[in-house]
């Protein structure tokens, strides 16, 4: 009879992952009443800029939403040089995935878990790829503020694109 061979345990961690350089997570406050509860995403000063529980250099120019389909559903990897991103998922769980593609960065992909039960807003500046999955089976709504106006035309927008497995396994199930 033979003997399994099992790999060296590792222990689980539960602890924050280190962020790529610039970006910013904070946890939004809930307000409830018996009827649900309200967060405050952002408030907007009299110059347009954003007041957030964090200094970012963030002035709004644009308020979008994304409606994602059950999961598994990958959008990914998204890239602007010049514009910055606040999200907030207000419906669903989403899997996100963040890599510094600033030249000379040698930092590892990092991902979270943003939900609406927890309601957080996730910073992301230019330079920081980012993407997300759907991990609910239910569909997903993220609304994002910018910092850039979206300009569908090829020779002015900040989208830029790297295939959704440039990192592999990423975005594979995790068994736990």
């Amino acid at each position: 009879m033979s003997t399994l061979k099992l790999p060296q345990p590792v222990r689980q961690r539960y602890d924050t992952k280190e962020l790529p350089l610039g970006v910013s997570i904070m946890e939004l406050k809930k307000f409830s009443d018996m009827g649900g509860y309200f967060s405050e995403l952002s408030r907007i000063d009299e110059n347009g800029y954003l007041s957030l529980p964090i200094q970012v250099p963030i002035k709004a120019r644009q308020i979008n939403f994304s409606r994602v389909a059950p999961g598994p559903c990958v959008k990914a990897w998204h890239l602007h040089t010049e514009q910055s991103d606040i999200w907030c998922v207000v419906s669903g769980v989403l899997l996100v995935g963040l890599f510094d593609a600033r030249s000379g960065s040698s930092e590892s992909p990092v991902s979270l878990v943003l939900t609406a039960e927890k309601p957080c807003a996730l910073y992301i500046p230019p330079g920081i790829a980012h993407g997300f999955m759907n991990i609910h089976t239910s569909e997903s709504v993220l609304i994002y503020l910018t910092d850039r106006y979206f300009d569908p035309d090829p020779g002015k927008t900040d989208e830029w694109r790297f295939p959704h497995d440039v990192i592999p396994h990423f975005w594979d199930p995790q068994h736990g």
